[in-house]
């Protein structure tokens, strides 16, 4: 198809639009565009040089719009993950400050705990405990010697 119209060359400017619609999007529908483009400037090579330059810039006109509308539909799909993305990151960013909180105030009871726990005077109870009540004594430490040595004797037979 080498005829021309004028000083005007068809095969070259289906080659030039073509490349710049391939440039700007790789998408179907801009696909779909080009070669309808391409197609319509070949069938309209035997016209006038007015009808081709009308018809290319309507086509294009066309592609701009499809190449807009996808960005658009692009742009709010990203928005609404990066919204909803921030709104998860807000609600873990509270669970974690309400869990930093709740840590330090258990820290800071058992502080108050250790700092007024008297040694000597748990010591004196526990004496006094015993010395009266050996019976009770005697009991709680044999529980506790069995539990103990069950705990032993079941690590060592796991191994």
């Amino acid at each position: 198809m080498s005829s021309t119209l004028g000083d005007i060359q068809p095969e070259k400017y289906v080659g030039k639009v073509e490349e710049v619609i391939k440039s700007k999007a790789a998408n179907s529908e801009i696909n779909k565009s080009l070669h309808v483009i391409k197609n319509e400037i070949t069938d309209l090579a035997d016209g006038t040089p007015a009808m081709l330059k009308e018809k290319i810039a309507d086509n294009l006109a066309f592609a701009a719009d499809t190449v807009h509308e996808k960005s658009d539909t692009a742009q709010e799909f990203l928005n609404s993950g990066a919204e909803r993305v921030h709104d998860y990151a807000q609600t873990a960013i509270g669970k974690v400050n309400t869990l930093g909180h709740s840590a330090a105030e258990v820290l800071e009871s058992s502080s108050d705990y250790v700092k007024d726990f008297n040694l000597a005077e748990t010591r004196e109870k526990l004496r006094y405990a015993i010395t009266n009540r050996p019976d009770i004594s005697l009991a709680v430490a044999g529980v506790f010697g069995l539990l103990l040595g069950l705990a032993i004797g079941r690590r060592t037979s796991r191994s």
